[in-house]
């Protein structure tokens, strides 16, 4: 690990929201390799390293609970990192108002939670590049005017905003960090590998199933690694007060479109597992949402240049890695 965002973390109070998913999980664990306090906030419970140097709290509930909020805050948070969410698309257009409660709502409870705790503490909030709407297939950065296109990006552009203003108001220190495509294995687990299509597809491709991709199988998307994305959000805490509450982008910089990439996963379950699958081209359902008929590749040198931070793992490399987690397992 960094010796700066070691040392950075070293003795810290931290609360994770959404500990128990995907990239929760894996921050959870990289963090227990310093000794920091951790507070663990999910709906389910979430186990730790049984070697952790940090101590550990697991508390279960829900963050649009604002007595709970209260309570966790008000024991003294140096630095939050906010990864609970409603991530489904489909669920936020059809019960808008539970989605706007849980993604804008709860941001604006827990924001003002800490103002109110007088610590000025570190806020790294989870966003999504898809805030900006419909992209060009070319590389893309956060001077693109954004027009979300569901509720659940607005919802997202919303909560941003609202940790933009209480950062300029110096109420708090941090940003936003828009993910691309994430993907990779979180602690060998492949419940939360299940999670996003490309690891869901990887999986199906280590069960011997056929990969279906839906017609033309021609948009472009940038794929991230889960560890890549584990060290941007390290490193935003470090650098919270030169990132000034405004969203960054955090991306890989490689496009590839769809069915290169599902292709790209049978070609390496193959070599690296041995096991045969195939893809196949279907026609995409009726209603398909317009969001996922995007192109999209990220440029992060607006975080990069203030950071020094930089994607390390390529897709293919990145695909290894998770087969070899799988593996294990």
């Amino acid at each position: 690990m960094n010796k700066l965002i070691a040392e950075h973390f070293y003795g810290k109070n931290i609360l994770i929201t959404g500990a128990d998913g995907f990239i929760g999980q894996a921050l959870v664990n990289t963090l227990t390799q310093i000794k920091c306090h951790i507070t663990a906030l999910s709906r389910t419970p979430a186990a730790v390293q049984i070697n952790s140097l940090a101590a550990y709290h697991n508390v279960v509930g829900d963050i649009t609970d604002t007595d709970l909020i209260t309570k966790t805050i008000g024991k003294g948070v140096d630095i939050l990192f906010h990864l609970a969410a409603r991530t489904s698309v489909a669920d936020s257009m059809t019960n808008p108002q539970l989605d706007l409660q849980t993604n804008q709502a709860a941001t604006l409870e827990i924001l003002e939670t800490m103002r109110g705790s007088g610590r000025s503490g570190t806020v790294i909030f989870a966003s999504t590049v898809t805030v900006a709407g419909l992209t060009p297939a070319d590389s893309t950065d956060e001077s693109q005017q954004e027009r979300p296109i569901t509720l659940y990006d607005l919802h997202k552009l919303s909560a941003e905003h609202t940790l933009r203003i209480y950062a300029e108001q110096g109420w708090i220190n941090g940003c936003s960090l828009r993910l691309a495509n994430v993907y990779g294995n979180s602690s060998g687990n492949q419940g939360h590998c299940e999670r996003n299509v490309f690891n869901r597809i990887l999986l199906n491709a280590m069960a011997g199933k056929t990969v279906s991709v839906y017609r033309p199988g021609n948009w472009i998307r940038d794929y991230i690694h889960l560890d890549d994305v584990i060290a941007a959000f390290l490193t935003a805490a470090v650098h919270s007060k030169t990132l000034s509450g405004r969203p960054y982008i955090i991306a890989s910089g490689h496009g590839t479109t769809v069915e290169d990439a599902f292709t790209l996963i049978v070609d390496r379950v193959k070599k690296e597992a041995g096991i045969d699958s195939s893809v196949q081209l279907i026609d995409p359902p009726t209603k398909l949402c317009g969001i996922d008929l995007r192109h999209f590749t990220g440029n992060s040198q607006a975080f990069s240049s203030l950071t020094g931070w930089q994607p390390q793992i390529g897709l293919i490399e990145g695909i290894d890695k998770t087969i070899a987690s799988i593996l294990k397992t």
